[in-house]
């Protein structure tokens, strides 16, 4: 294993972050510079690295540079960054024009970079070099200008990888290429694309917006349980989409890494430094709580392992799901005595949850008897699609082949150019496997769940399932309910509507106690503070204090459910208490507008006529 770290190490080491600073303008050479010194830090030399890996991935994000080999480039191919510093979005295709980066001595960026890296490198308890743990730091602090010289800011984020092509970072090209060198270990790449669910299911049958907030973030929750397997095995690189640098769940992962290995603390002051938001927001603000990863991810892997990879993750996923489930029951349910008849509905509830479709798309990395690359296996499944793909495009017909000029070798195409043909099977392939909706028949013989009714409600015994849901008087979702509306979900949707507290939320609650020596309370804005903030919104805006003072008793006699009115008042509050906190008050120039300060004057009317409003349960009422 030690060997996959230090090759990917030196897929990082290949060329030096600060390439586009120092490339014509330093005398050692972008190659002899910092990385050569880092290198032998870590014991890693030319052998280690792979050049196939730095060749592929330059064909895949760029056009190759066409160059006459033994001679020097012209100098119409010669582009100095520090004198014409220029970056290229890479969707909208605009030019941002950084002006000049002169004042930036290629010697003191290089010795700022050495030391840089050199202060990330991790050591065991013999001193000799920890290379998993040194990679993780590479990855995930090499780009924070917060620990480079602050003379650089946020430039060091985006230098570009190539200077004629400055459209995507050196951060990028590095990731890139150590995931393929990843791959390319004793092995030939591949792109796994996979997908979970239900999302439309989850969201049709929310029933608030804490059921909204629950599906979002326990599937994202389920996600990031899998992608754990492939980072695990082969590094957050190996993550083509989404990125995973900066993510909160990931970063917490790295530090639970960090922590095994007896370097938490550093870990923990190198997330302080670069004011990582999760380590020290004690409110459900946190990132944390966010749902930050989509339901959908591509990763790079080696071709062989694949599918063992694929299906590793799902049953990482689904292991995870009927945890969760278990736990998010054990609040409701009792499992001391009759715990067994609960537990064996979760098993067969659970049974394929999430749904999970995968796809693999293996990279052609052969050469056919011309030396070029072999993508005729790679056209075929295009074809059986119905597409020519990148193959039917004109671009196609000029780069399939070497372009040689007056005998000299001008340009020749390497396996990295039919990138967008592979991305695109892999698409492909996932969507056809989501249109299959293969189908396991679930004898279900008692009343099902009033939330989607598609599945028994779970019991504590087997008879209380045929007990119709207007007779039901004694059932642990009554006594939980505690006279608010009660639901009688069955096992995908009580991990759902439980997650608001349990378990994740709780987890994450529970960590973040341990973190911040302070466990955050959960704040949740009904549906009804949600559908009357609009015309409380309008009636601060128009109405004086006498008004507003009206209001706040009339909101006591009519049957407006409390939550809704507290809802409102503490929303207010808090956006209040959250203003003062950023030395900011609402009284100030607005910063996103004079709509924003109207609404903000207008909650701030609203909670000081009504700081403690409130109103009676409601009850049923005939119209």
């Amino acid at each position: 294993m030690n060997s996959l770290w230090k090759k990917k190490l030196a897929a990082w080491l290949h060329d030096p972050a600060e390439k586009a600073l120092v490339l014509m303008r330093d005398d050692v050479g972008h190659e002899h510079g910092s990385v050569k010194d880092l290198r032998e830090l870590l014991g890693i030399n030319g052998a280690d690295f792979d050049k196939r890996a730095d060749w592929f991935a330059a064909a895949a994000d760029r056009p190759q540079w066409p160059c006459e080999p033994g001679r020097p480039r012209p100098a119409w191919a010669n582009v100095r960054f520090a004198n014409q510093p220029l970056l290229i979005h890479p969707l909208s295709g605009e030019e941002i024009d950084l002006g000049s980066l002169d004042d930036i001595a290629a010697k003191h960026i290089r010795t700022v970079s050495l030391d840089h890296f050199s202060d990330l490198i991790e050591r065991d308890v013999n001193g000799k070099p920890d290379l998993r743990l040194t990679y993780l730091a590479f990855w995930r602090f090499g780009p924070e200008p917060a620990l480079v010289a602050p003379e650089i800011g946020d430039l060091w984020r985006v230098l570009p990888a190539d200077t004629r092509v400055p459209d995507h970072s050196i951060w990028t090209h590095l990731d890139t290429v150590s995931a393929l060198a990843g791959a390319l270990t004793d092995d030939e790449p591949a792109l796994l694309s996979m997908s979970f669910g239900p999302v439309q299911g989850f969201i049709a049958q929310a029933r608030s917006t804490s059921d909204l907030w629950a599906g979002s973030h326990l599937l994202s929750s389920l996600v990031w349980e899998g992608l754990k397997v492939i980072c695990a095995a082969l590094g957050p690189d190996a993550i083509a989409f989404p990125s995973l640098r900066g993510v909160a769940a990931v970063d917490r992962w790295l530090l639970e890494v960090a922590d095994a290995a007896g370097r938490g603390d550093q870990w923990r002051q190198r997330f302080t430094t670069i004011d990582a938001e999760w380590l020290h927001r004690a409110t459900d603000a946190n990132p944390l709580f966010a749902a930050t990863l989509p339901n959908k991810f591509m990763a790079i892997v080696p071709a062989r392992q694949a599918e063992q990879l694929a299906r590793q993750v799902v049953e990482a996923v689904r292991d995870a799901a009927r945890a969760w489930a278990a736990e998010a029951a054990q609040h409701v349910l009792d499992d001391r005595d009759q715990g067994q008849h609960w537990q064996e509905q979760l098993d067969s509830q659970l049974a394929g949850f999430p749904e999970a479709q995968w796809a693999i798309a293996e990279w052609p990395i052969g050469s056919d008897r011309d030396r070029l690359p072999d993508a005729d296996r790679l056209r075929q499944a295009l074809a059986g699609y119905g597409t020519d793909s990148l193959f039917g495009e004109e671009v196609w017909k000029v780069l399939n082949r070497e372009v040689r000029i007056d005998g000299a070798e001008f340009f020749k195409p390497n396996a990295g150019i039919v990138y967008p043909a592979v991305h695109e099977l892999a698409e492909r392939s996932l969507a056809a496997a989501k249109s299959l909706r293969p189908f396991a028949p679930l004898p279900q013989h008692g009343h099902r769940c009033t939330l989607c009714g598609e599945r028994e409600w779970l019991t504590e015994t087997a008879a209380q399932l045929h007990i119709p849901a207007g007779e039901r008087r004694e059932t642990p979702w009554l006594r939980k309910a505690r006279g608010r509306p009660v639901r009688h979900p069955q096992g995908r949707t009580s991990v759902r509507r439980m997650h608001a507290q349990a378990p994740v939320a709780d987890a994450v609650r529970r960590r973040l106690g341990e973190l911040l020596d302070d466990k955050p309370a959960r704040f949740v804005i009904s549906t009804h503070t949600m559908a009357l903030a609009t015309s409380l919104d309008r009636l601060a805006k128009t109405s004086g204090p006498e008004t507003l003072e009206r209001l706040s008793a009339l909101s006591r006699k009519v049957r407006i459910p409390r939550a809704s009115a507290r809802g409102a008042s503490e929303f207010a509050a808090r956006r209040l208490r959250a203003a003062a906190s950023h030395g900011r008050g609402h009284r100030q120039a607005p910063a996103f507008g004079p709509r924003r300060a109207r609404n903000e004057a207008a909650e701030e009317r609203l909670a000081e006529a009504s700081p403690n409003c409130s109103a009676p349960d409601p009850k049923p009422t005939t119209r």
